[in-house]
């Protein structure tokens, strides 16, 4: 569990916004929750500064932060 035992603790940027998410297994399955596509955003194991990709596990205790990709053209 995360350090405040309610589940993964997520941090969502550039909107300086926490949350918290307990259920999701994979880094694919919290895309999808969060309402973002794969490509639209970067997510990080927050401790070991790790891209994750979409097929990885997660597990409960993950401290992530998504970054929203920014592109232009």
């Amino acid at each position: 569990m995360a350090a405040n035992g309610v589940g993964m603790e997520i941090f969502i940027q550039p909107d300086q916004k926490f949350i918290q998410l307990d259920g999701v297994k994979t880094v694919r399955e919290l895309i999808k929750k969060l309402g973002f596509r794969e490509e639209e955003i970067l997510v990080i194991e927050t401790d070991s500064k790790r891209l994750l990709t979409p097929d990885e596990k997660l597990s409960p205790e993950c401290r992530i932060e998504i970054r929203k990709v920014i592109s232009g053209g």
